[in-house]
C-alpha cells in the first residue's frame, strides 16, 4: 500500500486534494500498524535477551 501511495506520488500524485487526504491517511495508519508491531518485537527480543543473560 505505501509503495503504491508512493508511486502516485512520484509520478504526479493524485490528481485532487482529497485524493491526497486519503492516501495520506492511509499511510499513517500503515504506518503506526508497522512501528507497534516492531516496538512488540523489539521488546520480547530484550526481554529474551535478558532472561538469557541471567541464566
Amino acid at each position: 500500500m505505501l509503495q503504491a501511495i508512493a508511486d502516485r506520488l512520484r509520478s504526479g500524485g493524485p490528481t485532487d486534494i482529497d485524493t491526497l487526504l486519503e492516501d495520506t491517511r492511509r499511510a499513517m495508519e500503515s504506518y503506526e500498524i508497522c512501528r507497534t508491531r516492531l516496538e512488540a518485537v523489539r521488546a520480547e527480543l530484550n526481554a529474551q535477551i535478558s532472561r538469557g543473560q541471567s541464566t
